[in-house]
């Protein structure tokens, strides 16, 4: 059998998104599109031939399909594959010694039902005050990455998260059409969801009622210096975006700005930042039809 070779415009994943409001859309995406998701985070999360990433999520998402296993593979890293999430069997990879045959993790993503499990499981059986202990040395010793992603991480979470395990976890927005586009940096302080990646561009928009040459308004543009909370949909712009709907020419187009921007119809809301220097990060949660303020967006 011969060789093949695929170009990078060729057509290379169809995983289906659903939402909550839409029909389920196979969303096309080529080469060109992974390789920009698989260089950027490997880049900004520093993914090196030594990492060993613990996996535990299904195959058919950004999330489990880029993040968590061809991210590691572009740079030769392994993988050590669950078949399904059981919190047990995932405390006892993290707090494994490691051998040749099941070398020890050191990076794992989850989404905060996860981590929600698995702070129950630590509840109910490390209750020992030198267990506890153990559990913290061997996790802040060993790993040295822990994401979330794929819905919003409540703070309580966070906070007891890193109460056990010594790790404020790394939070990141992102979605199937556009791979990630905000996250926060790898060393330093966390801030919900992030900032624009290198090679994003992000804007917070409201609909222009006027209609005079374009359907929307600026109101915040990603890392502009801003003084005032913002509130309104994100738009991305970013190497990554797909490249269609799977049969859905009208939806494709609807996806989009006369101008090129995507539209990830999501509410956000901009918030200065002074550690950051007053960039615009984003706090993303699902649309509802209603005002989202910060400090509802933060509980």
């Amino acid at each position: 059998m011969g060789s093949l070779t695929a170009e990078q415009g060729d057509r290379e994943l169809s995983p289906t998104v659903s939402g909550t409001t839409r029909r389920p859309k196979g969303v096309l995406t080529t080469h060109n599109n992974i390789q920009a998701m698989i260089q950027c985070l490997v880049s900004e999360w520093a993914w090196t031939r030594k990492d060993v990433i613990l996996h535990t999520l299904p195959m058919h998402h950004v999330h489990g399909i880029v993040n968590k296993l061809l991210c590691p593979l572009w740079v030769g890293a392994t993988c050590l594959m669950l078949p399904d999430f059981q919190p047990d069997k995932v405390w006892e990879q993290l707090l494994a010694s490691g051998s040749s045959a099941a070398p020890r993790a050191n990076v794992f993503m989850a989404m905060p039902t996860i981590y929600s499990k698995m702070i129950q499981h630590y509840e109910c059986h490390f209750t020992q005050s030198h267990v506890q202990g153990f559990v913290r040395a061997i996790c802040q010793e060993r790993i040295r990455l822990m994401v979330s992603g794929s819905s919003a991480l409540p703070q309580p979470v966070l906070e007891k998260w890193a109460q056990i395990m010594g790790h404020t976890l790394l939070e990141r927005y992102g979605m199937m059409e556009i791979g990630k586009a905000l996250s926060n940096p790898l060393e330093g302080p966390r801030v919900p969801v992030g900032v624009p990646l290198p090679g994003v561009e992000v804007c917070i928009t409201m609909e222009n009622p006027k209609k005079d040459g374009t359907s929307y308004t600026v109101i915040a543009e990603g890392n502009s210096k801003e003084t005032m909370e913002k509130e309104g949909e994100l738009l991305v712009r970013v190497p990554s975006v797909f490249q269609e709907y799977w049969n859905r020419l009208q939806e494709t187009r609807d996806a989009f700005t006369e101008d090129g921007w995507f539209k990830t119809d999501v509410a956000v809301i901009g918030a200065p930042d002074a550690t950051w220097g007053q960039r615009v990060t984003a706090v993303v949660e699902l649309r509802q039809g209603r005002s989202l303020s910060l400090q509802e967006l933060k509980t």
